[in-house]
């Protein structure tokens, strides 16, 4: 039976919504559940390795992310850098090793889930924790901190990168399925203030999967380092039963996640002895 245009055009709009609602169930979101994630509607076990995009040759991305799930690893984490996409006030700069979002949607594109944390402080053993150095400019900006200026700045930069990246986030039907706010900020302040405003603008710039933050353990650290309505999620080298045991006396039922389990430490230039880690307790632990 031959079809004329008008049936064609009706079919071809049927197909397209249901291809479209097909994309929209088979990604759902990672949820926060008690005491475990799910995806999915099964207890889903996040396995993530960090791979910072500008710090490989853009035509190597494809093969470090393959080799990366090839290890076994289903999430890729990466950070933001702030200070390599607006070297200059205003401006702003996707282009070749700074495009974030073609990296991650090669992530995608082989499997993965990624993982995104933006700063504004990212530390990461990166200038400045990845500040523009135009802000020490203003002596009137109070850097990590409820200050009208540096928030002004903060605002701008946190809803550029919306932009880029909230077309890619898992209620999208992208890979992006969590999203950190600030990095480590317990060991720095403890401004509520601060953390519910920065938090209140991921979310007015579109970042609505789950968003967490990390910090080292201890209760003092993590009271100071999150808020009620994010996931505190812990950085640690060692000893993680004890490390989790402290996480589930400050939020009971939170899922047990660790943003980085260092396996090396930085070694000062003068230090007579080389940072380290003992391999073979690291690699028992993690069996």
């Amino acid at each position: 039976m031959m079809m004329n245009k008008a049936q064609f055009k009706k079919i071809f709009f049927i197909t397209s919504i249901f291809l479209g609602l097909f994309q929209i169930v088979s990604a759902q979101q990672i949820e926060i559940a008690k005491g475990h994630f799910s995806k999915n509607g099964e207890t889903h076990q996040i396995l993530s390795g960090s791979i910072h995009y500008p710090r490989i040759p853009e035509a190597y991305w494809k093969d470090r992310l393959i080799k990366a799930k090839a290890m076994g690893l289903n999430t890729i984490c990466t950070y933001v850098f702030w200070n390599i996409h607006e070297e200059t006030p205003g401006v702003y700069d996707f282009s070749g090793r700074k495009n974030v979002a073609k990296f991650i949607k090669i992530a995608g594109d082989l499997g993965l889930d990624v993982i995104v944390r933006p700063g504004p402080y990212v530390c990461a053993e990166w200038d400045l924790g990845g500040f523009p150095a135009w802000l020490l400019k203003d002596p009137e900006v109070k850097l990590r901190s409820d200050n009208p200026k540096y928030m002004a700045h903060v605002e701008k930069y946190v809803k550029r990168i919306g932009e880029e990246l909230t077309p890619l986030l898992r209620s999208n039907g992208g890979p992006i399925t969590m999203v950190q706010v600030e990095n480590e900020y317990g060991c720095y302040g403890s401004d509520k203030v601060y953390m519910k405003k920065l938090t209140d603008i991921f979310k007015s710039s579109g970042f609505d999967v789950p968003l967490f933050t990390c910090d080292p353990p201890g209760k003092d650290v993590l009271e100071a380092g999150t808020i009620e309505e994010l996931l505190p999620v812990l950085n640690f080298s060692a000893n993680p039963e004890k490390q989790f045991n402290g996480l589930e006396e400050f939020r009971k039922d939170a899922p047990h996640m660790v943003g980085e389990f260092w396996v090396g430490w930085f070694t000062h230039w003068g230090d007579k002895v080389w940072g380290d880690q003992k391999e073979s307790r690291q690699k028992e632990e993690l069996e």
